[in-house]
């Protein structure tokens, strides 16, 4: 039976993807002759070509890593860029199944598509660059449902603690410095409704931050207006504003982040570095997808093997300014872009930042995303 449709309220603000612009650039890396053929390889014979018709994030089909490709087989791109993951979902169930080749939902929505009939499980024989996947994003659990794979991730990050250097000499070891008296007007929070209470979940010490009580989301709220109203300099609209603020120096350090602030605030002459507390925090991970009679299944089976090979990812991770899936990709990456992730051994950050799900879209014993979007709504009146 399929799942009802969620309501507008359920949508969560994730709007990471959003900070990134379509990745233009002239400039394509030589060398893609074996990758092509790999991906050629993967459409078992079926013919590459014609318009892939995508609902993806915005930069997802990245212009510069997939130019070699849509050269050589004169593929077109059709892409609807999103703003949620509940608009992947919508158009999907509003007559997308059939005319949609290839969407790109993060890590926590790839079940709820699933149980609506809106995915056709992967066969990754037609991906053979899935063999070059690190251990954390070969078939895990959240895309891998009844014996069948659904997804073929692509890229991720995580949500660490941000600090600027210039104001704090070493990394703050709890989330709970946010609240020390030196900080006092130099904090900075972000409007980040799943995020935010996934990370002071976990400060609380609720093991599985999306699986809480009413009691337990009442708490984090409580915690988060105390921040708010006596630490606070102030509560910024998305990552771009929290990148701004930090790199002015207005605040020192955040209730939550994103690795590319680095980049973005580096871009500003700043300084602002991430760090994971020892609470830990979570990582996302979005993935290619397949829906349900997809019209141009051997192009899109094509085009995912392409754009996880270990060239596309490298340029990948470095335009997204995100962490690349694959192994072979981080000989190929520049050197500040393979900085940012400790890919010799990837286990302690996926150990204190891990794939967590959604909450519940039904109610019960747990709290459900709307009753998140609800109780969020107090914290920003306060």
């Amino acid at each position: 039976m399929h799942e009802p449709p969620m309501t507008e309220q359920q949508t969560e603000a994730f709007d990471r993807r959003q900070l990134v612009k379509r990745a233009g650039g002239a400039t394509v890396v030589a060398g893609f002759g074996g990758t092509i053929a790999a991906a050629a390889a993967s459409a078992a014979g079926g013919k590459i070509g014609g318009t892939l018709n995508m609902v993806i994030w915005d930069g997802y089909d990245d212009k510069q890593a997939s130019a070699p490709f849509r050269k050589r087989y004169g593929v077109k791109t059709q892409a609807t860029y999103i703003g949620n993951n509940e608009q992947i979902f919508t158009k999907l169930r509003a007559g997308g199944v059939g005319s949609i080749d290839l969407v790109t939902p993060y890590h926590g929505y790839v079940k709820v598509l699933v149980e609506a009939g809106l995915l056709q499980p992967l066969d990754y024989s037609r991906l053979p660059n899935t063999r070059h996947y690190f251990p954390n994003f070969f078939k895990p659990k959240w895309n891998t449902i009844g014996g069948k794979t659904y997804s073929a991730p692509y890229l991720w990050a995580t949500d660490p603690m941000m600090y600027n250097a210039k104001f704090v000499k070493s990394p703050p070891r709890s989330w709970m410095d946010v609240l020390d008296p030196k900080y006092k007007g130099k904090v900075v929070m972000v409007d980040d409704t799943l995020g935010q209470i996934m990370v002071w979940g976990r400060v609380l010490g609720y093991k599985n931050p999306v699986m809480i009580t009413k009691p337990q989301l009442d708490a984090v709220i409580d915690l988060l207006i105390k921040i708010k109203k006596t630490q606070a300099r102030t509560f910024a609209a998305n990552w771009g504003d929290m990148s701004d603020i930090m790199s002015r120096g207005d605040a020192w350090i955040s209730t939550g982040g994103w690795e590319a602030i680095s980049t973005f605030a580096a871009a500003k002459g700043a300084d602002i570095r991430f760090t994971h507390p020892k609470e830990g925090d979570f990582a996302w991970t979005d993935s290619w997808c397949i829906p349900k009679d997809a019209p141009n299944i051997d192009t899109a089976y094509a085009w995912i093997d392409y754009m996880i090979s270990s060239k596309a990812q490298s340029i990948v991770a470095r335009n997204l300014s995100s962490g690349t899936i694959s192994k072979a990709a981080v000989p190929l990456m520049d050197r500040k872009t393979r900085s940012i992730y400790p890919y010799a051994n990837l286990a302690p950050v996926f150990k204190k930042a891990p794939n967590f799900d959604i909450p519940p879209r039904t109610g019960g014993k747990y709290t459900t995303l709307d009753d998140w979007n609800k109780a969020w709504e107090r914290l920003r009146a306060a």
